[in-house]
């Protein structure tokens, strides 16, 4: 095509594109088009990003360099990118519908779409809409996008955060600013640009190296794009580089295109409930030449300057898989003679092998302890060092990060030197060690602190254990002893063994005639193929294997006597304020105090708890009318007018209040202030919560729920009935609010069970908070919420509504794993139905309209 063709064919297109973008949008001809992302790790897939693609009936397919430019100088990108988010949203509520896989999917913006429009509120729509959750989506943002718009990008990319969308920065690298970019705003991910792998040399190598070493020390994942060969893949992979994208993985299709190609190819989606979970493991600089923080004692140990010989272990259901394991790492374990990591995998995995049991005590204690643990190892006669550290896990797994040091021949040498010197050291532990030869079927004794015993070496294995035990074994402990050593089943118990050996503790006769306690301890001595064992014996103390029953010794408290503060007890003075002071402040005591008018002049700080109350501010010049906590306030205002008139002391009224989404039994007393011309200013009151005392542990038990600790149907009900006996004497309306969590099986079937009871716990401590003194909130069946309260006012139930939904909106992570949470939700009025039965029935139809 000549110059002049082309010229007129831009102009053409140019002109079409700005007069068709309402047609492109409202006739589905903008479509969103993806492109798989790989995690390099696994070899999953663990996102997409969603690309514009324009399927024009004129000209045909164009790509976003063909009508983004133009939209962008027209003024009318928003146009066009508004469409993509919501046609990004459209496939992914068909794609997330019955599955618990999930990939993420991120889009581009143009800079000009947070001048043009709302964006934020445009993806708060089209998320919220389709009730889809927030932690589903990324943002790309370019470094042009930035240039000479520093302040309101911040604010910006604020919002997203804030809203719970995590923001990558895109095509990093091919700006000249990139580094000002990422030191002054906050990224979850950079996406390196593709340019870097068109031509993988040594320098760009080094560069990305570099690039991916430096995100990892400020916390930023990385992703690498145009990956176009599985040499690119591998090199990504061993520096660490999270997430790769490129036609070598897939290229740019429609969604269920894309999706059918990587069937074809066998790649699979990792599951939601991994997502963060390798989050974190990606985390890790294994480029770092310490990557497991040491003491300097531990150091001395590892290699010098220079990539460490690490690699990350998964332990999931008892079972060791290597994720990754450096090349390093790998000589360490050649050298050693294990030449790949299916072998060490095998090898390590037997429930035999030495070696594997001891790695995997390593693991253990450093799952438990979540500190770095180290172990000494030695393999087919080579000595070396490993420590761990755990850095993720998931329910049913956890992964560690491992790194080897083996040990150069000069230092085994010393090595070997210090441990023949320090033998005799260790072997003062023990009061005797005899190895047994399974094969042979006799013992040798190779170590003992005392001759005081027979030989019984002579005779074969079997019958010395039966001589030992009945000459030198307390005669209770002689059958246990007996099963102890048997030989037919020793090898069978250390390969079930959750150590490396098999202990019991057992009385031994001693050299003065008295029996003393001491610990036999078993393991195979070297390769358990030659059926080599150890046994050996040490003293212990005898408080650790006796059991006392005779309890222990408590304490005497001494008690206060008059007569302890001497006499300069006599002259101490402690001033009414400071008392007073540390009453209202320090006691456990809720009381209060109220001026004429019946409102609140202040509270102990104990009052302000047990009502979660954060400040006097939200309780000074109320009434208790106005703060909502009794369903029935008649009665004190009775109370405290009697008071207030006629000077009336009240003790231990019964009574109900509202407190932490419940109806709690109180029993109140009150009596009237008076100033110094003995007239009545106010009231001081105080109560005390008589539930517990009240209703029998039973009864506590059959109305609430177990899960949630809130209460359960039947403890809704019993407290509607007192909203009911409101209604009839005081005409006060009260509604029923059912709450329905949209995706929570969805979420337990991502996660299991156990999470999705913590989802269940967050939400219901955020519905009790909101709700606070001003209704009863309570979990009546799964993930079924219902919330009583009173509402004397039209919008008192849409105003709470919303708060509710602010505050649950605020959820995002359970558990380390993000979420959001959105509610089915109806109410209705006691007035409207007269019925608690017809009440809860209207109500849930509402919701589930």
């Amino acid at each position: 095509m000549s110059a002049q063709k082309d010229s007129e064919y831009q102009d053409r297109l140019r002109e079409h594109v700005i007069n068709s973008i309402g047609d492109a949008v409202e006739k589905g001809w903008i479509k969103a088009w993806y492109q798989p992302v790989i995690r390099t790790m696994t070899g999953e897939i663990c996102g997409m990003e969603a690309l514009a693609r324009w399927d024009d009936p004129e000209f045909g397919l164009l790509l976003p360099a063909d009508f983004v430019p133009v939209l962008e100088k027209a003024g009318l990108v928003h146009l066009m990118d508004s469409c993509m988010i919501n046609s990004i949203c459209s496939d992914y509520e068909k794609y997330q519908k019955d599955k618990t896989d999930s990939v993420t999917v991120s889009f581009n913006l143009s800079r000009l779409d947070f001048s043009l429009c709302d964006i934020h509120q445009v993806i708060d729509d089209a998320i919220r809409s389709r009730r889809l959750p927030r932690d589903a989506f990324r943002v790309e943002i370019t470094e042009s996008m930035i240039e000479n718009n520093e302040k309101p990008m911040h604010e910006a990319m604020d919002r997203f955060w804030d809203y719970g969308l995590r923001v990558w920065m895109d095509d990093f690298g091919s700006g000249f600013s990139s580094l000002n970019v990422l030191k002054d705003y906050n990224f979850d991910t950079i996406k390196i640009d593709m340019a870097f792998m068109r031509d993988l040399n040594i320098r760009s190598k080094e560069i990305i190296r570099s690039i991916v070493d430096m995100s990892k020390r400020i916390g930023v994942h990385t992703l690498a794009e145009g990956v176009e060969s599985e040499e690119q893949l591998s090199f990504l992979k061993s520096i660490g580089c999270e997430k790769a994208q490129g036609y070598h993985i897939g290229r740019p299709l429609p969604f269920g295109e894309c999706m059918e190609e990587l069937r074809k190819k066998g790649l699979k989606t990792e599951s939601r409930s991994k997502q963060q979970y390798y989050n974190e493991i990606g985390s890790v600089n294994i480029l770092s030449p310490d990557p497991i923080p040491a003491s300097d004692q531990a150091k001395e140990d590892m290699p010098g300057p220079g990539q460490a010989p690490v690699a990350i272990v998964e332990v999931s259901d008892k079972k060791l898989r290597y994720l990754f394991a450096n090349d390093d790492y790998m000589k360490i374990l050649e050298r050693v003679g294990i030449g790949s990591l299916e072998a060490v995998e095998n090898e390590y995995n037997s429930a035999s092998n030495a070696s594997g049991k001891r790695f995997r005590m390593m693991l253990q204690k450093a799952e438990q302890t979540a500190d770095t643990v180290s172990a000494d190892f030695v393999q087919n006669g080579s000595h070396f060092f490993s420590r761990a550290k755990k850095i993720a896990g998931y329910p049913g797994g956890s992964a560690f990060l491992c790194e080897i040091s083996y040990l150069p021949s000069g230092d085994i040498t010393e090595k070997d030197e210090e441990m023949t010197a320090h033998g005799n050291d260790l072997f003062s532990m023990y009061e005797e060690i005899e190895l047994i030869d399974l094969n042979t079927g006799y013992s040798r004794n190779i170590y003992m602190a005392t001759q005081n015993r027979n030989d019984y070496n002579r005779k074969p294995v079997k019958e010395e254990i039966l001589d030992f035990a009945r000459e030198q074994i307390y005669p209770e402990d002689r059958e246990r002893f007996i099963e102890f050593m048997d030989l037919d089943t020793i090898e069978e118990r250390l390969d079930n063994s959750s150590t490396p050996f098999i202990s019991s503790p057992f009385r031994i006769l001693g050299p003065d005639g008295q029996y003393l306690w001491k610990l036999s301890l078993t393991l195979y001595a070297g390769d358990k193929k030659n059926r080599r064992i150890l046994s050996c014996n040490r003293m212990i103390d005898s408080r650790n294997v006796q059991i006392f029953n005779e309890g222990s010794i408590k304490p005497e408290i001494e008690r206060a006597k008059a007569s302890s503060l001497g006499d300069a007890g006599k002259d101490t003075v402690l001033p009414p304020e400071l008392l007073w002071n540390n009453l209202v402040n320090n006691s456990a005591y809720m009381f209060f105090w109220k001026d004429r008018d019946r409102r609140f002049a202040g509270v102990s700080r104990a009052f302000l708890d047990y009502y979660g109350i954060e400040s006097e501010a939200d309780i000074i010049g109320k009434n208790d009318e106005e703060m909502g906590w009794h369903v029935n306030p008649v009665p004190y205002k009775s109370d405290e007018e009697a008071v207030l008139e006629d000077g009336l002391k009240i003790s231990s009224a019964p009574g109900k209040c509202l407190c932490n989404g419940e109806i709690r039994d109180i029993e109140a007393s009150k009596m009237p202030v008076y100033d110094d011309g003995g007239e009545i200013v106010g009231i001081i009151g105080s109560f005390n919560d008589v539930t517990s005392k009240k209703k029998s542990q039973a009864s506590l038990a059959t109305t609430t729920d177990s899960q949630t600790g809130m209460l359960n149907f039947l403890g809704i009900i019993d407290s509607a009935m007192h909203y009911q006996e409101s209604y009839v004497t005081q005409n006060t309306d009260f509604a029923i609010v059912f709450l329905s969590i949209e995706n929570y099986q969805y979420y337990c079937d991502s996660y299991g069970l156990d999470w999705g009871n913590s989802l269940l716990r967050t939400v219901g401590q955020v519905l009790k908070f909101t709700v606070g003194v001003m209704g009863v909130v309570g979990r009546y069946s799964s993930d079924n919420f219902m919330i009583l309260t009173q509402c004397p006012n039209e919008n008192d139930i849409p105003r709470m509504l919303e708060r509710v939904e602010d505050r649950v909106s605020k959820i995002e992570v359970v558990d380390g794993i993000p979420c959001t949470v959105y509610f089915k939700k109806g109410f209705a009025r006691y007035s409207e139905v007269q019925s608690i039965q017809a009440l809860y029935n209207l109500a849930e139809e509402r919701a589930k309209s």
